[in-house]
């Protein structure tokens, strides 16, 4: 990104599509500020979560990335350049109008969610078209039951609407096998209380994948999708969505009753067997189980490689770098895809991660192999081949 680029955080969120990160802020060549939008899809001219007027400019030729303007701010440099003067403008900062968050559910601790996505998963079960995706990709049936993957079932009334049969329970059937046995599902990333006012879970049907915490901890869920949605294969599972009427009144309100927003998170996959020495870290969490398996070291993953601050997130002695060091981590491999020479959005996440990792006195490499041997590193693992790597000086 351009120098001076400033993330969007929970505070002070992205106004094309309302998220905390990836998104963020870069100086504009003639003046003033731009915004740069990771997730979104419309590219065109539309009105922002904040109420204010955007101009689409163009998509960044670095990153996967929309380049809005805000209206105000191009109007007042036009007017400048035409030598008139705009009293009381200052084209310099974004007109940003912060939302006041309302009825908001934090997540309930790592120890209890992974209780209760344990049992969620338990309930659940493959359905065979995934089961044989997993199996393509390499997946052993050991490995599958180890990490509970299972299928995600289709939304309820589209179950009933279509007449689609699946083997899992429907959605509020199994909500409510988990509220008999755990108690409300208040602060559970996923579920939310429909409008007869039981508990059910949202997102679109796909297959459901583990993240760990270092202690072991599930505690959050991840969809791979069965049909991309114009925002990726890959979805956080989730009960969050923003209520643009409450926005356009200046507040930050759920649209799901009692839902809760699960954010990006890590996930670190390692076994009490692993080789603690060398520790991967790659994208997405299917790498990430993949790799620990075929590579036998733990692997870290990230949700996406814009992400790779969160690797660094977190209180002194307890981020994910301090708990690896402590489990005997020497060196840690960055291990992001193949394509990355081409693609400038995963070298620079790349080559920022390594400067951060080394800034806190770590030993860093970069995994490398011929892209012809597979795109990701599971691909590369599950054709019989090893990534080699280059320590960084």
């Amino acid at each position: 990104m351009a120098h001076g680029f400033k993330n969007f955080s929970k505070e002070n969120r992205c106004p094309i599509c309302g998220g905390p990160d990836w998104c963020g802020i870069m100086p504009g060549k003639d003046g003033g500020e731009l915004i740069v939008c990771q997730r979104d899809c419309m590219k065109t001219n539309l009105i922002g979560r904040d109420g204010e007027y955007y101009i689409y400019i163009c998509d960044s030729r670095q990153a996967k990335a929309s380049i809005y303007e805000e209206s105000g701010q191009r109007r007042a440099k036009e007017l400048q350049n035409q030598g008139k003067k705009i009293s009381g403008f200052d084209y310099a900062k974004l007109q940003y109008r912060e939302l006041i968050p309302v009825d908001i559910m934090e997540p309930l601790s790592n120890r209890e969610l992974d209780k209760i996505y344990r049992g969620l998963l338990s309930e659940l079960i493959l359905e065979e078209c995934h089961y044989h995706y997993l199996k393509g990709e390499g997946w052993t049936d050991e490995l599958i039951r180890k990490h509970y993957i299972c299928s995600f079932p289709v939304k309820d009334f589209e179950r009933y609407q279509s007449r689609i049969y699946q083997k899992n329970p429907l959605r509020v059937q199994l909500a409510e096998k988990l509220v008999r046995k755990f108690g409300s599902l208040e602060g559970v990333p996923g579920a939310y209380l429909n409008k007869k006012g039981k508990w059910t879970f949202a997102g679109n049907p796909g297959i459901l994948f583990p993240l760990y915490d270092a202690d072991g901890n599930i505690y959050r869920l991840r969809i791979r999708l069965d049909q991309d949605d114009g925002y990726g294969k890959y979805h956080n599972f989730s009960s969050f969505k923003e209520d643009q009427e409450a926005a356009g009144q200046g507040y930050l309100k759920n649209y799901y009753k009692k839902g809760c927003q699960a954010g990006n998170n890590i996930g670190i996959y390692a076994d009490a067997q692993d080789d603690m020495f060398l520790c991967y870290i790659t994208e997405g969490e299917k790498k990430g189980i993949l790799g620990e398996n075929y590579l036998k070291n733990p692997v870290i993953s990230v949700p996406g490689v814009n992400s790779y601050a969160k690797v660094l997130e977190g209180k002194p002695g307890h981020r994910p770098i301090d708990v690896m060091k402590q489990k005997g981590v020497h060196i840690l491999i960055i291990a992001f895809d193949a394509d990355k020479e081409k693609n400038m959005a995963v070298l620079k996440s790349q080559s920022c991660l390594a400067q951060a990792l080394q800034k806190e006195g770590i030993t860093v490499a970069v995994a490398n192999w011929d892209i012809s041997l597979g795109k990701g590193l599971d691909d590369l693992l599950v054709g019989g081949n090893r990534p080699t790597y280059e320590l960084l000086g």
